[in-house]
Formats: structure tokens, sequence, C-alpha cells
């Protein structure tokens, strides 16, 4: 008969030593953005313990810069402080939103959780960001933090500055 005792001990230990906590995921809706895109992350909690976090307040789109992940400037979010808790199994879908200044590039959506594994921050798998005519035509930027928009329509100036909070929507003519 095999002795299985360490078997019941490394369980024993891992539940009270935090081992095989919370594996947290973030998966992204897409593998290509654009300056201005709104992308939707997909958290799921794989574990077996609840993990705690607020990924409204305290995400952040990471840029690939070397061997480092730079995070943009943060701007004009509205959210609650309070941590959310994501029960083992559960899953959560949360928007996230590119810059419009955003520059091309490879780039992840990470976001701290307290028992959520890998150092308790927990990124995406990496997305690239793509200027394109949709992205630029008629669309310029301002001095941060304001992302400015202008488009003529029908002789009509309608003026979009996604940097105030709330967002303002100007029309002239």
């Amino acid at each position: 008969m095999v002795d299985r005792s360490w078997v019941v001990g490394a369980l024993l230990w891992g539940e009270l030593f935090g081992a095989g906590c919370a594996s947290l995921s973030i998966r992204v809706d897409r593998s290509t953005y654009h300056p201005g895109d709104s992308g939707y992350a997909e958290i799921k909690n794989e574990g077996w313990r609840t993990a705690y976090g607020n990924f409204c307040t305290d995400h952040t789109v990471e840029r690939h810069s070397g061997s480092a992940w730079i995070p943009l400037e943060r701007r004009g979010r509205t959210c609650t402080k309070e941590l959310d808790g994501y029960a083992p199994g559960s899953m959560r879908v949360a928007a996230f939103h590119i810059p419009r200044d955003t520059s091309d590039g490879t780039y992840r959506v990470a976001s701290p959780f307290e028992g959520g594994g890998s150092g308790d921050k927990v990124a995406s798998k990496e997305f690239v960001v793509v200027r394109d005519a949709r992205a630029t035509s008629g669309c310029e930027v301002a001095s941060p933090p304001a992302s400015v928009c202008r488009v003529a329509y029908k002789g009509h100036a309608i003026v979009v500055d996604e940097g105030a909070n709330p967002p303002v929507l100007q029309i002239d003519g």
C-alpha cells in the first residue's frame, strides 16, 4: 500500500499558505485595435479561491517597449472604489479604451488583483494597435489630456472631446 499522506499534507499546506490560489485570466475581444477604439476584457477565475480587485479603477493599457511594459496615461474614468470578488469559476466582462493618441505597437491590458496569482498583476495576451484611415480621418489630437475629434457633416461642425469627464459633444452651424 502506498503512503499518500504527503498529498494531504501538500493540500493542507497550500490551503493554509496560499499555494494554488486563484488563477485569474484576462482575455480581450480582438487581436487588433485602432486608436479611439473601446474593447472588452473577459476576466475569469479558473482557480479555486476567490480573488479581489477593481478592474475599472485599476486597469492599465500597457505598451511593450524593449523588455518592459509601459502603462499609458489613464484618463477620465468614473468608477466605484469597492473591490469586486471573483469567485472560483466566475467570469465578468469589463470595458477598456484605447486613447486616440495611441501610436502603433504591441499592447496588453493589465490589472492588479488580490489573490490573483502571478505576483497579483494579471495581464491579457498581447494585441496590436494600428492607425489607419478610419482612425485618423477628420480627427486630430489636442494637447493632453483632451482627445478631440472634429468632423464636418452636412454643413455642421461636430466636435467630440473624449478627454472631458463626461465626454462633450458640440454641434456648430
